[in-house]
């Protein structure tokens, strides 16, 4: 019998984590869900921690990629790979709360013509106890598209997609893109656009920041800071453009785009005279 959630765990070299957000989604209290881990052809002990919870849950089942394919491949990887219609991706170290999936759930059976449930996200740094919380109270399924923008978080990408959309958009952000600074906003960006997001106050999700991981997608000179803005900034451009929005609502979220881009995706834009 099919599952109702697919959950795809992309994961290079995340042994010392990897175990700890497993044991996290299998506490769940929706249990009807599958797990599709994408081991990157790691070089440590993921793969054998994978093997052991694939052998203990049948929910869960291995991939192992004979060579590295780079991280947003391998984000397409498990998503290419899931069963579902409801599809959420989950870093090999971040964590939630017990009702999590039932929350994304039920709110996804509230609003059926959502592409995107966004949860409320908080972060904590590896190695701290303190969080940082981001609630989505307040926010609502038909806002106007520049005002989602404007509140919009990063972890909003680890909430509950439609898996086709999560599947395309990938694709699109794959092929336009060649950063990983900022991916995950464009991946949320379409839905924004088309006001297709609803919101789950009560999942709640923890991004756990990794110092390394963080220095490894980070924009380190003039040129990169440039490049990934203008990059960023051609891609929902494109989108806007086809949109079919009025003229007024254009020059809205043409607006809300650049504030997006100065407050979330390139904070530094200034130091960097982007």
């Amino acid at each position: 019998m099919t599952p109702r959630i697919s959950i795809g765990v992309p994961v290079y070299n995340g042994a010392s984590l990897l175990a700890e957000t497993l044991d996290d989604l299998r506490a769940q209290t929706l249990a009807d869900f599958e797990v599709m881990i994408s081991d990157n052809a790691s070089t440590d002990d993921t793969a054998e921690i994978a093997e052991r919870y694939c052998a203990m849950d049948g929910r869960f089942r291995l991939i192992r990629q004979a060579e590295n394919l780079g991280p947003l491949p391998n984000y397409l990887a498990v998503a290419e790979a899931a069963r579902c219609d409801r599809f959420l991706w989950r870093a090999y170290d971040d964590l939630s709360n017990r009702e999590f999936l039932a929350e994304l759930n039920a709110a996804m059976d509230a609003a059926p013509d959502a592409w995107l449930v966004a949860p409320r996200s908080g972060t904590v740094r590896i190695g701290s106890a303190r969080k940082r919380m981001h609630p989505v109270a307040g926010l609502r399924p038909g806002m106007a598209p520049a005002a989602l923008l404007a509140r919009s978080r990063a972890g909003w990408f680890y909430g509950m997609m439609r898996r086709d959309y999560a599947v395309e958009t990938i694709r699109v952000v794959i092929a336009e893109y060649p950063h990983l600074w900022a991916w995950d906003h464009l991946m949320m960006f379409p839905a924004i656009l088309a006001g297709r997001v609803a919101f789950a106050d009560d999942a709640v999700f923890f991004h756990r920041l990794n110092a390394y991981a963080e220095k490894a997608a980070r924009p380190m000179t003039t040129a990169d800071c440039r490049k990934i803005a203008g990059d960023f900034r051609a891609f929902c451009a494109r989108r806007i453009g086809t949109a079919g929005l009025g003229s007024l609502d254009r020059a809205r979220m043409t607006l809300a785009l650049e504030r997006h881009i100065g407050r979330r995706v390139m904070p530094l834009r200034r130091r960097f005279g982007i």
